[in-house]
């Protein structure tokens, strides 16, 4: 099964590249050097998304982005049109702006000028490619989703998943970014869950422990009662002279014992 990287990847042609470039007036170096940091941006923002609980938003944005753009992410043409579309009402750039405001908030200005001073470019032109990336890249991740039939939760994991590999497609020149957007925890999803998991884990022994003592505290006392009770009999005294674990006690064993070193004694050679 092709991976989304791979997908992603391939719609980011060269010759894609070169169109956007000619468009843009742009050096198709600086296009291909500005899109190598907005596309790991763009995932990145839809992974902490992912990562903070808000899987069902990311779902959402990304089946949003495939109706608004799956037609123009086929072709080359309408890959150019998402392009040119610019702020037209209803277009794919304006969608694309949308989204990238619940990914980013107000740091999309920040993201584009960073972008313009590492590639090379117009603030213009990175403001361009950064809104055609957040529609592509969510477009591309919708549709993912909807060929393997994965709704909010598992959309959510195959983002986190790909953590990892995102990170290591962030260019050197855009690790600034990461503390600005906050990214340095990059989808950190799996961690609250593991926490939870061991600290179930560490509570079931805990209970356990728990219980183990309330039955000692209560085995202890009857097995001392059954103890003396056995001791008792064997030394001749009636059971209902044994004292009960709660105190309820027809005869001490203290004055039992006296009683019977007593009758010991006089039943001795001392009788004469």
């Amino acid at each position: 099964m092709t991976g989304l990287l791979d997908i992603i990847k391939a719609t980011f042609s060269r010759e894609l590249v070169s169109h956007i470039a000619s468009r843009l007036g742009e050096a198709e170096n600086g296009v291909s050097k500005a899109l190598g940091g907005l596309v790991p941006v763009v995932l990145a923002g839809l992974i902490k998304k992912a990562g903070a609980g808000e899987a069902q938003l990311v779902y959402d944005l990304s089946q949003n982005a495939s109706r608004t753009a799956s037609a123009h992410c086929s072709t080359m043409t309408g890959l150019l049109g998402i392009v040119g579309s610019g702020d037209t009402l209803g277009g794919a750039m304006i969608q694309g702006d949308c989204l990238l405001a619940n990914l980013f908030g107000t740091n999309t200005g920040t993201i584009a000028d960073s972008v313009s001073v590492y590639a090379g470019i117009k603030p213009s032109s990175a403001k361009t490619l950064l809104g055609t990336a957040g529609v592509v890249v969510p477009a591309l991740l919708g549709q993912y989703a909807s060929s393997y039939n994965l709704k909010a939760t598992g959309t959510a994991w195959l983002l986190v998943g790909l953590k990892g590999q995102v990170r290591s497609l962030m260019p050197a020149g855009l690790y600034g970014l990461t503390g600005v957007l906050r990214l340095g925890r990059l989808g950190n999803w799996a961690a609250p869950v593991a926490s939870a998991k061991l600290s179930a884990s560490r509570a079931r022994p805990t209970a356990a422990s728990s219980l183990r003592s309330r039955w000692y505290h209560l085995l202890v006392p009857f097995i001392g009662f059954v103890l003396v009770r056995y001791c008792l009999l064997v030394w001749g005294l009636p059971a209902a002279d044994v004292a009960s674990p709660t105190g309820g006690s027809r005869a001490s064993a203290g004055s039992f014992t006296a009683g019977r070193v007593a009758g010991d004694i006089s039943g001795s050679g001392l009788r004469g």
